[in-house]
């Protein structure tokens, strides 16, 4: 598939993967019987949400056109990812889990279905497996059409050590500068030349990705966060035993 093909559409979207799927991209993978989808993460149980009988009605209905295009049209990508995304929006997590990995079967490197199933396995608490998927992609893009201050699925990506591509807007652009963990576009020219340098060079990929994961264990893991926090209380807590009010008290 062509960087240029992939790239279509990318401002109606605010983040998507390229994803290299591996042979064994569908090797224990929850299915509809999976046991982490009946339990939340406090240990309470998960349930499939109630809707008013006519928004129930509509999403069964939906589910069954959608089940009916993928039996008359099993060969077509769209047919899979679209069965899969109806059961979500009903709810049925585990069930639209086992769509998108027959449909990974069928076509191994779908980023559609493997960026579905990751989403789909994450609301499913199977962060492992969530992550697995979303860990063999090539790269995240963040074509975001609106400022945003910062985007927290980039450092996301640095962790699994997956190279991003933001647009140069808002603060995304300045975590890529302070990792090295990226690339900076600005218009649609260096999106696709970005994306080409990204799918031919496993060395760039390689490169971006180890900085990426250097800045997010420096930069933004939860061990500097920590040590920042307690110099800022420690800083304070100097300069209140340092001001005349303190002193004074001290000596009263």
């Amino acid at each position: 598939m062509s960087a240029r093909r992939m790239a279509s559409g990318a401002g109606l979207i605010l983040a998507s993967l390229l994803a290299a799927v591996p042979a064994s991209a569908n090797e224990n993978v929850p299915g509809a019987d999976a046991g982490n989808c009946t339990t939340s993460l406090i240990g309470t149980p998960l349930t499939i949400p109630e809707y008013p009988a006519a928004t129930q009605k509509k999403l069964d209905e939906d589910i069954e056109i959608a089940r009916f295009a993928l039996r008359i049209a099993p060969d077509r990508e769209e047919s899979h990812f679209w069965l899969g995304r109806r059961l979500g929006y009903a709810g049925r997590v585990c069930e639209a889990i086992a769509v998108f990995s027959e449909g990974l079967k069928a076509f191994p490197e779908s980023y559609k279905l493997r960026r579905y199933r990751a989403r789909h396995l994450a609301r499913a608490r199977a962060f492992d497996a969530a992550l697995a998927d979303y860990r063999d992609a090539l790269a995240l893009i963040m074509p975001s059409i609106g400022y945003e201050v910062f985007g927290i699925v980039l450092i996301e990506a640095f962790a699994q050590r997956t190279p991003v591509i933001v647009r140069d807007l808002g603060g995304m652009p300045e975590a890529v500068e302070d990792s090295g963990g990226g690339l900076v576009y600005r218009n649609d020219d260096d999106l696709h030349a970005a994306m080409a340098k990204v799918q031919t060079s496993s060395d760039l990929r390689r490169n971006l990705g180890e900085c990426g994961h250097a800045g997010y264990l420096k930069i933004w893991s939860e061990q500097p966060h920590i040590d920042r926090y307690l110099t800022i209380i420690e800083d304070e807590a100097g300069r209140h035993r340092a001001s005349p009010r303190a002193r004074h008290a001290a000596h009263a």
